[in-house]
């Protein structure tokens, strides 16, 4: 889903770390563009978490227009996914930054070009600015283990070639593409603010329950709104 503003974002987790649980983390290091103060990437028990890529070449230079651009963020994260021997099938979560909403279907046709057949839980956000005068930038989170991988789609929910899946579940693990105020069987949205609130959080009740899960299994819950002033409705 396409989370443009007054979009809620949920990232689930259903595994407990308990007194110690040995964690293995190490960092992935390729050939990417990166700022000198952050790891391209950090594997953790078979779970790799990216850093926002740019669109800079290795050689620091950025192509000039924007599907260029959008082209090489994406070559940039193949490249740290590949350094830990992974690929596009095995991103399970994924942000996607733009500083502008024209951006958008620019961006559209380069992703489902290269995404793959197995898309990632994904959101779309427009920002103020981006680090480095960047005007895409993408972050995801993959696993080693596809075998448990697995899309979400609850019952009647519209689904295509091009549609990002209403969540990806990685064995205990669920992550929750963006929901927002629109219905889903419709795509129409709520009149006001506060139905948009009620709208997004059935969502996701709707996606957690297709997943034999419920608001008491979330550990994390991201809400984005176009307005300030907003947060208390």
């Amino acid at each position: 889903m396409i989370s443009l503003c007054r979009q809620t974002s949920v990232l689930l987790f259903c595994a407990l770390l308990f007194p110690g649980f040995f964690v293995h983390a190490s960092a992935q290091d390729p050939q990417t563009p990166h700022p000198v103060s952050a790891s391209p990437s950090i594997l953790v028990n078979g779970t790799l978490y990216v850093s926002g890529q740019g669109s800079r070449k290795p050689d620091g230079s950025r192509p000039r227009e924007f599907p260029g651009q959008v082209d090489q963020v994406l070559h940039n994260l193949r490249a740290t996914l590949n350094s830990a021997g992974m690929d596009f099938d095995n991103v399970v979560w994924m942000n996607v930054y733009l500083t502008s909403i024209g951006d958008i279907a620019g961006m559209e046709e380069v992703y489902w070009r290269e995404i793959g057949s197995s898309p990632p839980a994904r959101t779309v956000l427009t920002v103020a600015a981006l680090p480095d005068g960047d005007r895409i930038e993408i972050n995801c989170i993959a696993v080693q283990d596809k075998a448990h991988r697995r899309a979400i789609w609850p019952e009647g929910w519209p689904s295509g070639p091009h549609s990002d899946p209403p969540a990806i579940q990685a064995g205990d693990v669920l992550y929750l593409s963006a929901q927002g105020g629109a219905d889903p069987h419709t795509g129409k949205l709520a009149s006001d603010f506060a139905g948009e609130v009620k709208q997004a959080l059935d969502n996701v009740s709707v996606v957690l329950q297709a997943a034999h899960m419920s608001t008491k299994n979330v550990v994390w819950v991201n809400p984005y709104m176009s307005v300030g002033g907003q947060y208390d409705a």
